[in-house]
């Protein structure tokens, strides 16, 4: 069951600042296609070279987003916060 209401979905894209020049229509459309997951922490969210089929926007906690060096040790990239958001580079250069 989905913890968030449409309206605190909505609110949640629109602050995101990939989104923020949307119509009320369109962010009601988009707010009805988010579903609310919850990781625990450590928890491996996506791996390097995995297809993107979902866009991420952090509500609490912190994700931390690394990759692998040429030894393949885990390097840390950035840590990303509330309201941060990741994913979307995945998508939008996916290809058809």
């Amino acid at each position: 069951m989905d913890s968030m209401t449409i309206e605190e979905k909505i609110a949640r894209v629109q602050m995101t600042s990939l989104f923020q020049e949307l119509d009320a229509v369109a962010l009601q459309e988009l707010g009805m296609l988010f579903e609310t997951k919850y990781h625990e922490a450590q928890a491996l969210i996506i791996e390097e070279n995995d297809i993107a089929d979902r866009f991420y926007i952090i509500v609490e906690g912190i994700v931390r987003v690394s990759k692998m060096d040429e030894k393949g040790h885990p390097l840390q990239v950035v840590d990303l916060h509330k309201d941060s958001f990741f994913g979307e580079m995945g998508l939008i250069d996916r290809k058809s």
